[in-house]
């Protein structure tokens, strides 16, 4: 697990890095899900390109798509992947311990990990 978390760390950082130095349009995927409509304008109206009503049913187009996620551009958006993450929690308490939470990004990161296995994570570093 340390290697693991040694290695997600350094994924953080490399986020963190791009945040304060690229510009670039973040979507977080619990926010589009709860407000697709506001969430697809803003990504729409920083790339420049205008919204068209098409754009909130993506399982609608017909385009051909050749990636493995060919199944999922097929649905609706859907919030079946929120919180998949808990039910393994009690798995993953060690790795959680060893992830490095001291950036304000990172601790908004884990703040519904935190909540989701009731771990505070100021008092997990000894």
């Amino acid at each position: 697990m340390q290697h693991l978390a040694s290695y997600y760390n350094d994924y953080l950082d490399i986020i963190e890095h791009w945040r304060g130095n690229v510009d670039f349009y973040e979507v977080e995927y619990e926010e589009l899900i709860k407000n697709q409509e506001a969430e697809t304008r803003g990504l729409l109206e920083y790339c420049e390109l205008p919204f068209h009503e098409d754009h909130l049913h993506p399982e609608k187009n017909k385009s051909k798509v050749t990636t493995a996620s060919f199944t999922q551009v097929r649905q609706k958006v859907n919030s079946g992947s929120i919180n998949k993450h808990e039910s393994y929690s009690q798995y993953l308490k060690e790795l959680y311990k060893e992830i490095n939470k001291s950036s304000p990004f990172k601790k908004r990161h884990f703040r519904d990990i935190e909540a989701a296995m009731l771990i505070d994570f100021d008092q997990t570093k000894e």
